[in-house]
């Protein structure tokens, strides 16, 4: 069917392929770092933040590790949950050492997010499309000062897309975009801003 297709090119657009490696950049590029920051945290922050977890998405179905990049099964979800904790620790602390405080507090609370969406999905299956959609959407606004309302149409586009390919209910969806808000939100204005 030509919605099904459109549904999958929404969710491979607006999933972890392309948007992770965007809002890295993004975000990294707007936090304020100097030239001497960047030259150490833009490379090492985007192999453990983006190369890795994408290629772990690319080459785990080929090695039989899950059956596909989407991992349509919870228990599929929790290794690459881990790996994203353990790559997000370490930029972490290059991060603390060579970045600004502005980045180490969104990186706390991405990592504060990551570790909710492990909790939950040992008991349930939450849609990491519309947190991840959600987050990239609050992330952006939140650097260019609240000015991009239009990137909150990729939540209901991709909340869509996942319904549309039946690959999440209603309320996992939900889930995603309440459970990311709460915890971005709370967080940055745990951090005062």
């Amino acid at each position: 069917m030509f919605l099904d297709k459109i549904a999958k090119l929404v969710s491979i657009i607006l999933g972890p392929h392309t948007w992770s490696i965007l809002l890295f950049i993004i975000v990294v590029l707007n936090t304020g770092l100097t030239n001497e920051q960047l030259a150490v945290v833009l490379p090492s922050v985007l192999l453990l933040q983006v190369a890795i977890p994408v290629s772990y998405l690319l080459f785990a179905p080929r090695l039989g590790w899950i059956k596909k990049w989407d991992m349509e099964s919870k228990k599929e979800r929790w290794p690459f949950l881990l790996l994203i904790l353990v790559t997000y620790l370490i930029s972490l602390l290059i991060i603390y050492v060579y970045g600004n405080i502005l980045l180490f507090h969104l990186s706390i609370i991405i990592i504060f997010l990551i570790i909710t969406l492990f909790i939950i999905t040992f008991k349930w299956k939450v849609s990491l499309h519309t947190s991840l959609n959600t987050m990239a959407a609050l992330s952006i606004n939140f650097l260019f000062d609240w000015n991009l309302p239009l990137l909150y149409l990729t939540i209901p586009v991709i909340f869509w897309a996942r319904l549309r390919l039946k690959k999440h209910t209603v309320s996992q969806l939900i889930m995603g975009i309440v459970v990311t808000t709460m915890v971005l939100l709370g967080g940055l204005a745990l951090f005062g801003y």
